[in-house]
């Protein structure tokens, strides 16, 4: 009797071994675009935030006047007179925080911005009192807060008078 030489895979080995590769090859391109989606979710959260800041930035850099409210340069956002609080000023900023032309279609973000200003600037106690600013961006700029597909708010206070 001679033995036979049994190096090698058997066909029920082989089919077994790609049945499992395809199962977890199946499994990971599934996964796929769960990623994808949150790294768009991701990219347009930070890029909101980073236009939230170039905006307080802008505001806190606005020249103090006394008596008269001062214009941001970048958004030219006008602050509130003593005692006030501004209409909510909306406008649309594309991906890098600049508002873009009119007809341009690159704008992505909804911005409304209000600011309320403390009577005369100074508490009783003569402490200066800020200026509150509630910050909401949007996207996409069609959608309404309701519908949108992402938004953020932040709230912040100045140091304007």
């Amino acid at each position: 009797m001679t033995s036979r030489n049994k190096a090698g895979f058997s066909l029920v080995e082989v089919v077994l071994a790609l049945g499992i590769g395809s199962f977890c090859l199946i499994a990971l391109l599934g996964l796929l675009s769960v990623g994808l989606k949150s790294d768009i979710a991701a990219t347009e959260e930070t890029t909101a935030i980073n236009i939230a800041t170039a905006l307080i930035n802008d505001l806190q850099t606005t020249p103090k006047v006394t008596g008269v409210t001062g214009t941001s340069t970048l958004y030219q956002l006008a602050l509130p007179a003593s005692g006030s609080v501004s209409n909510p000023a909306a406008f649309i900023v594309n991906q890098v925080g600049q508002v873009p032309k009119s007809g341009d279609p690159t704008g992505r973000y909804l911005v409304t911005v209000t600011m309320t200003a403390p009577q005369n600037g100074v508490s009783g106690a003569g402490q200066v009192q800020p200026v509150f600013v509630d910050i909401r961006i949007s996207w996409p700029v069609a959608a309404s807060l309701q519908n949108a597909v992402g938004s953020m708010e932040t709230f912040t206070a100045l140091d304007r008078w």
